[in-house]
């Protein structure tokens, strides 16, 4: 969404622009740190954006809950199980309907 920017809270008085997106039912947003695309394998080859979208694509219709440690376990995996060097952050949420209790 949107064309990237300024990261967010960095600088207190810089400008943003707004991204509007309608969300159904269903739907799935998650935004996730560079530290996840850029986060190297033993012979220095990034992650990157296509891999990560690939995973989540796989990822659709499981659990969000299950998200987090599939993200960490692969990642890990893919860096040979070495430390992180940069953060690597996800959020992640679902637009469900809502019940109205009686």
């Amino acid at each position: 969404m949107g064309d990237g920017g300024f990261p967010v809270g960095l600088m207190a008085h810089e400008e943003y622009s707004a991204v509007t997106v309608p969300l159904t039912p269903g739907s799935r947003v998650i935004l996730y740190s560079d530290g996840m695309t850029e986060c190297t394998n033993p012979e220095g080859v990034q992650y990157g954006e296509e891999r990560l979208h690939a995973l989540f694509d796989q990822a659709r219709d499981w659990p969000l809950n299950t998200l987090e440690p599939i993200l960490y376990e692969t990642l890990t995996t893919w860096q040979g199980g070495r430390r992180f060097e940069d953060d690597v952050s996800v959020l992640a949420f679902e637009v469900v309907t809502r019940h109205r209790g009686k």
